[in-house]
């Protein structure tokens, strides 16, 4: 199964939940509670549309996501929360892995050698003493992290390089 599918299931079926579990008790207008549980639900339903494959859902899953990520743009101006922003970023990014399909594998890469890069160097910093200096653990630990996300970035554009590019092989 595409990461992009599985992404965007995890974040439609969290996040709108979430969003129509938190707007329907801190509302009490009838059209905002409306919205909320057609928020919840149609996060659930869509999520399982996604994970069976069903026909349409991608298109469905990729139009929820843009509502989702202008909802949170909306949020983000009205109130200025950063976890309003967190609908934003987690709208946008749901809705261009299913666009684009190869761009989640070369991101699933790039993802996979941050965590593998992290985790070296959080406990490299940790036995050097990094919480007597935080200003300078975190820069170093920054550096870490983006250069293992900048390897595998490009470690994943070479794999789907090499796999959209046709062999030449003899015909025998």
């Amino acid at each position: 199964m595409p990461f992009g599918v599985v992404f965007a299931a995890l974040v439609l079926g969290i996040v709108g939940p979430w969003y129509g579990y938190s707007t329907f008790f801190s509302s009490s207008a009838t059209p905002d509670r409306i919205a909320a549980v057609v928020w919840a639900l149609g996060g659930i339903c869509i999520a399982a549309a996604l994970l069976s494959r069903r026909r349409g859902a991608r298109a469905c899953g990729i139009a929820a996501s843009l509502l989702l990520a202008i909802e949170g743009i909306r949020l983000v101006v009205a109130r200025g929360e950063p976890l309003e922003a967190m609908l934003f970023l987690a709208g946008l990014t749901s809705a261009v892995l299913l666009l684009v399909p190869r761009l989640a594998s070369v991101a699933l890469v790039a993802a996979v050698t941050t965590l593998a890069a992290a985790i070296p160097g959080a406990l490299v910093l940790a036995s050097m003493g990094g919480a007597t200096d935080p200003g300078s653990s975190r820069a170093a630990l920054a550096v870490v992290l983006v250069t293992g996300w900048l390897a595998g970035l490009g470690l994943g554009l070479l794999r789907e390089g090499r796999r959209a590019r046709p062999v030449d092989r003899p015909v025998s």
